[in-house]
């Protein structure tokens, strides 16, 4: 294969893939939001992925439990 260059987010993803299953679930985790992300807005994949990277550090470090996570969001998103 030859070297593809790309910004997208994305299309970054689509070749990613880990040994680890853990690791595995998180990055299709990810990528399923980042896919969503394109097929609805057309942009913005990157962006999903750090924000949807984050939210995950923020579950598996026991910092918010979903329920607190998904209030915040809700909070964020009134205040818009």
């Amino acid at each position: 294969r030859g070297v593809h260059t790309t910004k997208d987010g994305v299309t970054c993803l689509r070749f990613l893939n880990s040994t680890d299953h853990y690791v595995n679930a998180i990055i299709s985790i990810i990528k399923e939001a980042s896919e969503n992300t394109l097929k609805k807005a057309g942009d913005g994949t990157t962006s999903t992925i750090i924000l949807a990277n984050e939210m995950l550090k923020l579950l598996s470090n026991k910092s918010l439990t979903p329920d607190k996570l998904k209030k915040k969001i809700e909070e964020m998103i009134k205040a818009l």
